[in-house]
Parts: structure tokens; C-alpha cells; sequence
């Protein structure tokens, strides 16, 4: 019969387990080059878990050389946070119905790590809590309000993440009422409020409504009337409210964009009828509409015009007729007919002077005449470099908006001023009837000073100009010698007018044996 005979180990073996088992305890800690060990283990753990939120709990990782332990959160390898010195951490704006990975890092001063991980799923979606009650006070046209309460046993405060349409509109609030404005009619709304209490999210609820049904407008066109390089001019056809809840508002869009509050502001409209939008480009395509609005919001588009705008004046002209003298004459070709110049200026030898106030007159053929006298060049009897630009504003306010200039393109092109040699005669009166005057309407009479318009017998009349205006329609009075005279003539009805606006820049030019006579400048008596 077998005996059953327990074996004993030797002393010496005995030893050596002993060895062994302190070897591998001290094996789990980790060690630096200088022999610093690295953290304990520590448990990692998971508290409350919800479609968006989940609780992280850890304990604490003791180091081995009392040093004080931090700890890096880790979600699906990314950084959540670093150097938390606490035992929990709430993760929030995670997706419903997901796994992730939690890593956390214990770590010491000198560096040394211990981790641990763990993998949870959120759930499907946050509880609705029926203590969360939601009314819709009143849903109107345009605007909405809804309001709610919550009862719970809970102490403390209790806020609320408010979403609308799929987007957060307001968070953690406090009061339990809110109004939605700037909305559609006729159109259906949803939403939802999560109550949360300390960071927790305690439940949530969905709520949606539908604002009232309100006739639109009724359709309208718009028409173009008229554009240039830099605007456009249309018409805008009346729109009628079927409920008759008063007058209509109207907006443009030029690319789908709002121009007349992008310009103006949202208080502003334009109105039925002729509208003008300008500080456009020039050979560019615009898509333009009115939106027409009622005040309940109903709204109504026009159709939809593709505009054109004209090309840009080119940078270059030629100048047609230089004609040097006393008076200088610069006839211009016409270089855009649909807007006149806004800006005239000419060059002499590279000097700008600016043409403002000039006169000039509009051939038939588009091409406009200049004058200008002696006083507007700063040296006479000699002969200048010459060189003209015109301009054009982009907006009808010349103190904005861009400016496109045409420049001469002559070569060699030049112009001489004669100064106007000394006289002796003087304008005594002036006077300029009006077109009621009972025996002279519209008529004239220039007296001289002893009756004299010249220091020579032998002379002509080169200019009569009274109001800047030179006047063509007149003839001589001889009152004694061949050069004792008065002038006598006739004005239009127009040139009265213009007159009377602006009564300075007149005078009297002769030219004689000596050369030209510009006599001085004098007023004008207006008889009625």
C-alpha cells in the first residue's frame, strides 16, 4: 500500500522565494535614473453617465516620496485637462450613443507617470425629467414666448441650457421665461431645455410651436429706368397687403444682399416708385430685387432683374479745339453722356488748376466748350504745357464714394495767354431789366465813364460779359467821337436768370492798335 509523503524544501530554497517576493513588490514601482519611484497604483472609476456628461472618479495615487501627485485627463488620446490636484472630473458636450476611452496620468515633480484607463458608452439620450414642465404662452406672427417650472426635492439652484433649432441659444439660465423674435410665419419651431444642477444634468424636455398664418403681400415687379458706369435707377411697381394691416415696407437686394440696411440701416426703407442705387462698378453684372414687408412680417419678393452697369470712362481723350486769346476756349469731346463731368481740372506746365464755376456751353454734337479769362492762370504771356482731366463721382455725394478720372492724351499740346494791355475807360452802370419791366424787358445798357469805351477810335468789341455770361445780342449807341459809346442789347429769359444768380464776373474786352483792353470789372442794377 502507497503512503502519501509531503516534501520539504530546503532551508536554502526558502531564502530564495523570500528573496524573490520582495524583488517583484518592489518591481511594480518604477524608478528614475536617480532611483525616484514613480506614483502608486490608484483606481479609476465611473460615476454618472448621461447622453452628453459622464462622472470620472479616480483615488488617490500615493508617491512614494511624499511628493504632491497631479493628474492629466485623457479623451480618445486628447487632452481634456492638466494638473488637476482633485479626485473627479465631469466631462460634458459628449455625443449620445458613444464609446469612448478615458485615460488618466498620475505624475510626480521629478516627472514620473502611472496610468490607468477605461471605456465607457454615453446613453441614448438625457432623461426627460417630468418635474420640468414647459408652456407656450402665446406664439404670434413674429415672435413667441414660452415659460416653464421645475419641482424638485433637491436643494440648491437649479439653471438651463436653452436649444433652439438644433443650436445652443442661452445657457445656465436663472429665470424661467424666454421670447424668440425675428421669426417666420406661418413656420414650425422646436426646441428643448436641460435643467442641471451643480454641473449635473438633471433631465431635459422638447417643446416646439407654430407662429400664426399671415397673408403675404401681394407679388410686385420692378423695372429699370436707367444706369450708368457707376448706378443703376429702377421702379418699383405698389404691393397691396390682403389684410389691409397698413402701408408695406420695401428693401432692396443687389446680390442677395440687403443694401438698404447694409447702407442705410434696418429702420430704413426705399418705398414705391423711382429708386436709385449708386457706388457700383463699372461693366458689372448685379442681381437686383425689392423684398416688400408687412407688419406682421409677411413677406414678398419682386422678380429678379439682371443689371449691367455701363463701362467705366476710358483714361484717355483727345482734346478737340484749343483756341489761345484774351479768352481761352477748350472745346472737349464727349467722353459719357449719360452723367456730366463733376470734376474739371487742367494742367499747365504739371500745375492743377480746377475749372469749377467756368463757364462752358454743350455743343450738338456731345462736346463741351471752356472758357476761362486771364485770371485763372497764374502768368500771362507765356506759353504753357497742356494737359486736361475730368472726372466722375461714383455716388451722387461727391464728399464719398470713389472718383474716375479721363485724362488729354495730346502730344505736344500748348497754350499761350496774352495779358490784356491797359485802358483808360471805365463802366460807369450797368443796368439789366427784368421781364416784367414795363417799357425794356430783358434788355441792357452798358454806360461808360465821359461816354469813352476806348483810348482809340479805331477799335472793336471782343467781349461784353455780364454775369459771367457773354453776351452776343447787342449793338453801339454813338453818343459823340467814334469812341464815345454806349451798349445797348438784349438778354434770353435763361441768361436772366443766371444772371441774377451770379451778378459778379462782368466786363467789357476791346481790341485795338495796342492789343486787347479788358475793362474793369464792374456790378449790375437790376430794375424791374
Amino acid at each position: 500500500m502507497l503512503k502519501f509523503v509531503p516534501l520539504k524544501y530546503p532551508k536554502k530554497n526558502k531564502v530564495f522565494t523570500l528573496l524573490l517576493i520582495a524583488v517583484l513588490a518592489l518591481s511594480s514601482c518604477s524608478k528614475d535614473e536617480n532611483g525616484n519611484l514613480s506614483p502608486k497604483d490608484f483606481e479609476l472609476s465611473l460615476g454618472e453617465v448621461s447622453a452628453t456628461t459622464a462622472e470620472i472618479n479616480w483615488t488617490t495615487a500615493i508617491d512614494p516620496e511624499g511628493s504632491v501627485v497631479s493628474y492629466a485627463l485623457y479623451l480618445n488620446n486628447s487632452s481634456i485637462v492638466q494638473g488637476l490636484s482633485t479626485n473627479s472630473y465631469n466631462l460634458t458636450g459628449l455625443e449620445s450613443k458613444t464609446n469612448y476611452e478615458v485615460k488618466l496620468i498620475a505624475t510626480d515633480p521629478e516627472g514620473n507617470r502611472n496610468e490607468k484607463k477605461l471605456n465607457f458608452n454615453t446613453t441614448d439620450k438625457a432623461k426627460v425629467d417630468a418635474n420640468l414642465n414647459i408652456t407656450l404662452d402665446y406664439a404670434k406672427y413674429t415672435n413667441a414666448k414660452i415659460s416653464w417650472s421645475y419641482t424638485s426635492s433637491n436643494s440648491g439652484e437649479i439653471k438651463y441650457d436653452l436649444y433652439f433649432m438644433d443650436e445652443l441659444r442661452e445657457s445656465d439660465l436663472t429665470y424661467k421665461k424666454y421670447e424668440f423674435f425675428v421669426l417666420e410665419n406661418d413656420t414650425e419651431y422646436q426646441g428643448k431645455l436641460v435643467a442641471k444642477q451643480d454641473g449635473k444634468v438633471l433631465g431635459e424636455k422638447a417643446f416646439t410651436f407654430k407662429t400664426l398664418y399671415n397673408a403675404p403681400p401681394t407679388p410686385f415687379k420692378i423695372t429699370l429706368l436707367d444706369k450708368t458706369f457707376f448706378s443703376f435707377q429702377i421702379d418699383i411697381a405698389e404691393s397691396t397687403d390682403p389684410d389691409n394691416e397698413g402701408s408695406l415696407k420695401y428693401q432692396l437686394f443687389v446680390d442677395d444682399v440687403n443694401a438698404t440696411e447694409e447702407k442705410f440701416g434696418s429702420t430704413v426703407t426705399i418705398g414705391a416708385g423711382s429708386t436709385r442705387h449708386d457706388d457700383l462698378q463699372g461693366n458689372t453684372t448685379y442681381k437686383v430685387q425689392v423684398r416688400a414687408t408687412d407688419r406682421k412680417g409677411g413677406k414678398t419678393f419682386s422678380n429678379t432683374l439682371e443689371i449691367t452697369t455701363d463701362p467705366t470712362p476710358p483714361a484717355t481723350f483727345t482734346v478737340i479745339e484749343v483756341v489761345p486769346g484774351p479768352t481761352s476756349l477748350f472745346t472737349l469731346p464727349e467722353i459719357y453722356s449719360k452723367v456730366g463731368y463733376n470734376v474739371n481740372s487742367f494742367y499747365l506746365d504739371g500745375e492743377k488748376f480746377t475749372l469749377d464755376g467756368v463757364y462752358s456751353t454743350k455743343n450738338e454734337d456731345g462736346s463741351r466748350t471752356f472758357h476761362f479769362d486771364k485770371e485763372d492762370i497764374p502768368e500771362t504771356n507765356k506759353t504753357y504745357n497742356l494737359e486736361f482731366e475730368v472726372g466722375w463721382h461714383s455716388t451722387w455725394n461727391s464728399n464719398t464714394g470713389q472718383t474716375y478720372y479721363s485724362k488729354s492724351d495730346n502730344q505736344g499740346l500748348q497754350l499761350r495767354v496774352n495779358e490784356y494791355s491797359p485802358t483808360s475807360a471805365d463802366v460807369q452802370t450797368v443796368y439789366l431789366y427784368g421781364p416784367n419791366h414795363a417799357t425794356a424787358p430783358l434788355q441792357f445798357i452798358v454806360k461808360f465813364h465821359d461816354n469813352k469805351i476806348s483810348d482809340y477810335e479805331d477799335y472793336d468789341i471782343y467781349m461784353v460779359k455780364i454775369g459771367g455770361i457773354e453776351v452776343k445780342n447787342y449793338f453801339v449807341n454813338q453818343i459823340g467821337a467814334a469812341n464815345e459809346v454806349s451798349l445797348t442789347g438784349s438778354v434770353t429769359l435763361e441768361e436772366y436768370n443766371t444772371i441774377k444768380e451770379n451778378p459778379n464776373n462782368s466786363r467789357v474786352v476791346t481790341i485795338d492798335e495796342s492789343g486787347y483792353h479788358a475793362l474793369t470789372e464792374y456790378s449790375i442794377a437790376f430794375e424791374e
